[in-house]
């Protein structure tokens, strides 16, 4: 329907024209996509390996002063209370998913420890906190790199979904090597594990709606 201005145009004798224009983004309609072809797939591996590189250099950096950066200590903490059996730390600056998930790789590491006579107990891995800390941030860190590598992966599942995988490969090389992803997923935080599960819940959304 014509606006206020199209019709007053009009009266004073000028021609509007209206052009349709499509901005749909061009998602399938039930149409199955061919699989990942081989070079996507070899290109993808390279960027993947390229983002776990960068992520994973440098995983050191800052120790022993641990307070280089000092929400991991807070996170730790926590993640090592639900060790402890307190599974209500009083601490709610960030949600607990991502310490739940380091706790379990601090299990991995005890059933390790064990294995290898470094715990003898499970206490024995609790009680190494003040002498052997190194490993629970080394952890901490590791599980933000691997995160952010990942995410490199959902970030090409979602371009190809919805364009190509030309541009899928594209984003997920721009991921791969942007300066602040590849900074924070060196940080044991939760920013990084925040941004792989907003872009899985847009991978899912996309695959729920083609």
């Amino acid at each position: 329907e014509p606006s206020a201005n199209a019709v007053e145009e009009a009266r004073h004798g000028r021609e509007i024209v209206y052009v349709p224009v499509d901005l749909s983004i061009p998602v399938d309609t039930g149409v199955e996509r061919p699989r990942v072809t081989r070079r996507s797939l070899v290109l993808l591996s390279a960027i993947v390996a390229i983002a776990a590189t960068v992520r994973f250099w440098g995983l050191r950096f800052g120790l022993p002063h641990t307070e280089v950066r000092p929400d991991e200590n807070f996170v730790i903490l926590v993640a090592r209370s639900f060790l402890a059996g307190d599974f209500s730390p009083r601490f709610y600056d960030y949600p607990w998913l991502y310490m739940w998930t380091l706790s379990g790789l601090y299990l991995i590491y005890y059933v390790w420890g064990a294995v290898t006579g470094v715990f003898h107990t499970f206490p024995d891995l609790l009680a190494s906190w003040p002498v052997r800390w190194e490993p629970f941030y080394l952890l901490d860190r590791a599980l933000s790199a691997a995160l952010g590598t990942a995410t490199v992966a959902v970030v090409f599942w979602v371009g190809r979904r919805i364009w190509s995988e030309k541009v899928g490969l594209v984003g997920a090389f721009l991921l791969s090597v942007t300066f602040l992803h590849v900074r924070d997923s060196h940080f044991g935080t939760t920013d990084v594990a925040m941004t792989f599960l907003v872009m899985t819940a847009i991978a899912l959304l996309i695959e729920s709606c083609v």
